[in-house]
């Protein structure tokens, strides 16, 4: 059996990395279990594909919720309305989830040319990939470019 854990989820706490390990790729029809927040982290290629094909100004709203969401702060205006006990909590999701929402909003700002806006997301970035992630984790050194391209814009 081999063990694999992605480099942006060891920053998670152990109980996180522990279930990470444990993934045996099928689908658990347990729904008893409660946990803090999701299992696996939600900000996927497949969402990330998503929030890229849409418009600017959309792209932005929806990284704002969803990044609100990822705090613990809101839930979808359809959960909210049930009242089946789903209530933010304070349950956060993965911390490797608010930094890929916080890369798709530079990106966004960049390309709309508000690079003003997008140099303190990327300085975030910075910062995530400096305390959360290995040193020299090949992810720091993406950012940083990204931060130098854009400080000669501003």
């Amino acid at each position: 059996c081999i063990s694999y854990i992605e480099h942006d989820i060891l920053c998670e706490n152990a109980y996180r990395r522990n279930a990470m390990l444990t993934l045996d790729f099928k689908e658990d029809d347990n729904d008893d279990v409660e946990i803090d927040g999701p299992g696996i982290p939600v900000v996927d290629s497949e969402v990330q594909n998503e929030l890229m094909a849409m418009n600017f100004f959309e792209r932005l709203d929806n990284i704002e919720q969803l990044m609100k969401q990822a705090a613990g702060e809101s839930l979808p205006e359809a959960y909210a309305a049930e009242e089946d006990g789903m209530d933010a909590h304070g349950e956060v999701w993965f911390q490797c989830d608010l930094q890929n929402l916080r890369i798709l909003k530079a990106i966004t700002l960049d390309s709309m040319g508000q690079s003003a806006k997008a140099l303190p997301l990327w300085e975030e970035c910075i910062e995530f990939t400096e305390t959360k992630l290995p040193p020299n984790d090949e992810s720091s050194i993406v950012v940083r470019v990204q931060a130098a391209e854009i400080m000669e814009h501003v």
